[in-house]
């Protein structure tokens, strides 16, 4: 019986060091002169090749997310590559027009798709809950 519950716990013991969730990191943001295009940022890691990203946009420093992201392209969405120098960009004349926030908040989900026991923390600048790793730039639009 020892040795099985020893052998257990050393498999769940490899499983969870095998198994990370995904990692967004430097997450910026940039308004592109004389447009109102937001260029945002980052770069994601995971044990997958591809990842499901999204984003949410915050008026209010990250209380409420509620601010439409709907004119948005590139590494957005389902099955981005995994690596260094992504970019979304966001047209805010299209889905925000005539606002202004000094609040901005930017938030990049990564999602593997694997289940997984995760612990949750929580920051203002990075947080993880369930297998989707979320990391927020400050910034405003003008």
């Amino acid at each position: 019986m020892k040795t099985q519950i020893l052998t257990f716990l050393v498999f769940l013991g490899v499983h969870l060091l095998l198994k990370a969730n995904p990692v967004v990191s430097n997450l910026t943001a940039n308004q592109r002169a004389g447009t109102q295009l937001v260029d945002i940022r980052y770069d994601v890691s995971a044990v997958t090749a591809t990842v499901n990203t999204s984003l949410r946009i915050s008026r209010d420093s990250g209380s409420t997310f509620s601010v439409p992201a709907t004119s948005i392209t590139g590494d957005v969405g389902a099955g981005v590559a995994v690596g260094m120098g992504k970019t979304i960009t966001w047209d805010a004349a299209a889905d925000w027009p005539g606002q202004y926030s000094p609040t901005m908040r930017f938030e990049v989900s990564a999602d593997d798709g694997q289940a997984a026991i995760t612990f949750t923390t929580e920051a203002v600048e990075y947080f993880s809950r369930a297998n989707v790793t979320d990391t927020y730039a400050k910034w405003a639009i003008n």
